[in-house]
């Protein structure tokens, strides 16, 4: 029995190794997201590009940390919080 997000999961992982086969490293970020854009658009999964992410965390206040890409309802960024 496959888990109820196991093909989304795997069209995004898809997607994210086509581009980095593709470019390799040493590009800036901003080149791998629109590739990232361009492979999700080709997997025809919807998504959101710089969708802000507000963090609330024990007793501060909710911040802005940043932005990410969202799938879906699913947020992908680089920040991980312990």
């Amino acid at each position: 029995m496959a888990y109820e997000f196991e093909v989304l999961s795997g069209k995004i992982l898809e997607a994210a190794v086509a581009v980095h086969k593709a470019l390799g490293p040493g590009f800036l970020e901003s080149v791998y997201q629109k590739a990232m854009e361009v492979a999700l658009r080709h997997r025809e999964l919807p998504f959101q590009e710089q969708k802000e992410i507000h963090i609330k965390r024990e007793k501060e206040s909710e911040s802005s940390i940043g932005h990410a890409l969202e799938v879906f309802d699913f947020v992908f960024s680089p920040f991980v919080l312990s």
